[in-house]
């Protein structure tokens, strides 16, 4: 406990001998916060809605569908792989 003591004692003597630093620590960031405070107060604040681009994207996808019996899968409207191509060419 003595050397906390002592410690203390010195640091005392340290921030009394620096009285013009000391007060800076001390007020500085007391002074920034209060000048945030106010300028934040002073700014109005509005929401504002964000804007998308869909309507202007446009999706190159081929709207001929290729035979696709020649590989095995036959071209019909009830086959769900060819429902999800026709899905994703026109979305």
């Amino acid at each position: 406990m003595s050397h906390f003591l002592a410690l203390a004692k010195k640091n005392w003597i340290v921030w009394k001998r620096t009285l013009g630093a000391s007060l800076c620590e001390l007020f500085c960031p007391i002074v920034l916060m209060a000048l945030i405070v106010i300028s934040r107060s002073l700014i109005d604040s509005t929401v504002v809605e964000p804007t998308y681009n869909r309507s202007k994207s446009v999706l190159m996808a081929p709207m001929i569908y290729p035979n696709y019996t020649k590989i095995g899968i036959p071209n019909n409207s009830t086959n769900p792989l060819i429902e999800l191509m026709k899905l994703n060419a026109t979305f």
